[in-house]
């Protein structure tokens, strides 16, 4: 029971600033919510090699990496927030996917022989919904760069965490999900499954979750720290939206995310 505070004006970067008070007015939404979760696409489409040094005598670096969870009723509009924000980076995705069907062609179409000499092509993502951390593992050793996942309802995936009964297999998948928040190597190795390596186990990760099940989560908790990696966003109540012609806000939104996927590492040392 919290009374959220307005957006505060000239914190966050211009373009997602105005971005969010764009949408918030036409989709009547708190903008607080949609400046938070395209701030969290934002950091998922920079590539995890571009990294802060914290400290300039220090090997302290971080990468732009942001759990974020957008908290209201039913009837807060959680999803269309949701949606909005990730639409840049879901077209770029699709694009990845696009071109890996096109490489898979073509690799189908060698010889025996050609394929053994020729490398598999990669299934490189950006976003993830739904999956189990198997799946996500999966994708993960083919995308270095990290990927955003997209989880509708939290509640679920905290839930699906607890489908073991012993126990175990939750302790297990929580802790996948800590490292990669962290993000670093991976290694897995299965009788069944072998040996997977992925390079950087980073995800990005924005969601929705109501007040209660989100009580019950955080009294139920383990103390491992997981439940701290998120940034709730407590959102005000949803109103009608306008129906009005979109502004260039969106446009220069969508335009700032594919310059951010686009972006490479600096040259020299020290990023300003």
């Amino acid at each position: 029971e919290f009374n959220p505070p307005p957006l505060p004006a000239n914190v966050l970067p211009h373009v997602i600033e105005a971005f969010a008070h764009e949408r918030a007015k036409k989709m009547g939404v708190d903008p607080a919510g949609v400046a938070m979760a395209a701030l969290t696409v934002a950091g998922a489409a920079i590539a995890d090699r571009i990294r802060l040094r914290v400290k300039a005598h220090d090997d302290w670096h971080e990468s732009a990496r942001i759990w974020c969870a957008l908290v209201a009723p039913p009837s807060g509009k959680k999803t269309p927030i949701i949606s909005a924000a990730v639409r840049p980076l879901a077209r770029i995705d699709a694009t990845l996917a696009r071109e890996f069907q096109n490489a898979m062609a073509e690799y189908l179409k060698l010889g025996k022989d050609e394929q053994k000499a020729t490398d598999k092509p990669a299934q490189v993502r950006r976003r993830i919904e739904d999956t189990t951390i198997e799946a996500a593992q999966e994708i993960l050793k083919d995308s270095p760069d990290g990927v955003l996942l997209v989880q509708d309802e939290l509640s679920g995936w905290f839930g699906s965490m607890d489908k073991y009964s012993s126990g175990r297999g939750a302790a297990k998948d929580r802790a996948f999900w800590l490292q990669a928040f962290n993000g670093g190597t991976y290694a897995v190795n299965r009788i069944g499954r072998g040996s997977v390596f992925i390079e950087n186990l980073s995800v990005s990760l924005l969601g929705g979750i109501q007040p209660e099940p989100l009580r019950a989560i955080v009294d139920g908790s383990h103390d491992d720290g997981l439940i701290q990696r998120l940034l709730p966003v407590i959102l005000s109540p949803a109103t009608v939206g306008e129906d009005a012609p979109s502004g260039r806000q969106v446009e220069a939104y969508e335009a700032a995310i594919e310059r951010l996927y686009k972006m490479a590492p600096p040259k020299t040392g020290t990023a300003k």
